[in-house]
């Protein structure tokens, strides 16, 4: 699925390690109508992307960081679920991503940017997107400021997820995808920012390593 580029935005706990195992791609239950007391994680349409469920007690936004493989595009992805509300309080299916390519012709990886990654998005929900990606983009921004430009995509991400409120960031362990059970991936808290750029520069290295441009020998 091609995500929707809408503009150009520039600890492990034991506790924690069963949220993630279950996350599908999009996170809110289908529903024909709004109701309240969303459930996490549960299924979702594939096809009618204003689904949504009503948000009730505010809970600590979840991300995952993976590399992501497909028709000859390399990515690393950050995607941050539940992260796309209306102004009443409903959840929409699509998801927050940060991405970045990686490929043989560059040694470090390029072109990051923040784009909603949804199904058929209709118009409430990308407004919902707009706003929720204007205000990531304004506080990147103010880091950027304070401490100068991301000089690697784990900084780029640490900085974003900071920016989105996310509480919880599941890292893959390895190349293999989006991770699809607590032994693929590790789990940090968002606030933990040593441990973020660790995990995550890990996970850059390996991209890097695997699909990046190689050195020639001398």
């Amino acid at each position: 699925m091609t995500p929707v580029l809408l503009g150009l935005l520039g600890s492990q706990g034991d506790e924690l390690r069963g949220t993630a195992a279950t996350l599908p791609r999009f996170s809110v239950r289908r529903k024909d109508t709004p109701t309240k007391g969303s459930e996490s994680w549960g299924p979702v349409s594939k096809t009618r992307s204003y689904a949504m469920t009503r948000r009730g007690a505010k809970s600590p936004l979840h991300a995952l960081l993976y590399i992501e493989q497909g028709q000859g595009v390399i990515e690393i992805v950050a995607e941050i679920q539940r992260a796309v509300v209306s102004a009443t309080g409903y959840e929409f299916t699509g998801a927050i991503e940060m991405r970045a390519f990686v490929n043989r012709e560059h040694a470090a990886v390029f072109g990051q940017r923040v784009v909603l990654n949804s199904v058929s998005a209709e118009l409430d929900e990308l407004r919902a997107a707009v706003r929720k990606m204007e205000r990531m983009r304004d506080r990147m921004r103010r880091m950027d400021k304070e401490l100068g430009d991301a000089s690697t995509f784990a900084e780029y991400v640490r900085r974003g997820l900071r920016a989105a409120g996310v509480g919880i960031v599941h890292i893959a362990r390895d190349a293999a995808g989006r991770p699809r059970n607590a032994s693929n991936y590790i789990t940090v808290r968002a606030d933990d920012g040593e441990s973020v750029l660790e995990a995550a520069g890990r996970l850059e290295a390996i991209a890097l390593m695997l699909f990046g441009l190689r050195a020639e020998a001398a």
